[in-house]
């Protein structure tokens, strides 16, 4: 009896030793699997301008964002959801140049959500595709 007892602690001993070994190993090998046999996919970039009035503040954080997308190799196309009512006649002058800065390196495709007029109009025209969602209210319409 004392030798099947001394038996039991023995494997028990070896599995709460070799489960926990062999679970560290199996991590370590996927990790090295995944960020180093495996290249990455090429991404596409998404930039989400919600309901925004646009204003020199708001245009030049969109500008940082769509030079980001620019810049980034690994984004291979960048899409825009945008929903605007319009604005100030400068920055969207410098949002529609930024857009078409991208354009010329990488697809840009511009998604006119609910209502986009006006100065968010004139930054979808720098997009190789603006694309209007069902029933936006947009300026091509008016």
């Amino acid at each position: 009896m004392k030798k099947l007892a001394a038996q039991v602690k023995q494997i028990l001993a070896i599995r709460y030793i070799s489960i926990p070994v062999l679970a560290a190993a199996g991590i370590a090998l996927g990790a090295f699997v995944f960020f180093n046999v495996y290249p990455c996919k090429p991404q596409i970039g998404i930039i989400d301008i919600p309901f925004t009035v646009i204003n020199d503040d708001s245009a030049y954080i969109i500008t940082s964002y769509l030079d980001y997308a620019r810049d980034n190799d690994d984004i291979k196309a960048v899409v825009i959801r945008l929903n605007s009512p319009g604005g100030g006649a400068s920055a969207s002058e410098k949002l529609y140049l930024a857009t078409r800065s991208v354009r010329d390196k990488k697809p840009v495709v511009i998604v006119m959500t609910d209502i986009v007029a006006s100065g968010g109009y004139m930054m979808s025209m720098g997009a190789a595709t603006p694309t209007p969602k069902a029933r936006p209210w947009s300026a091509a319409w008016a």
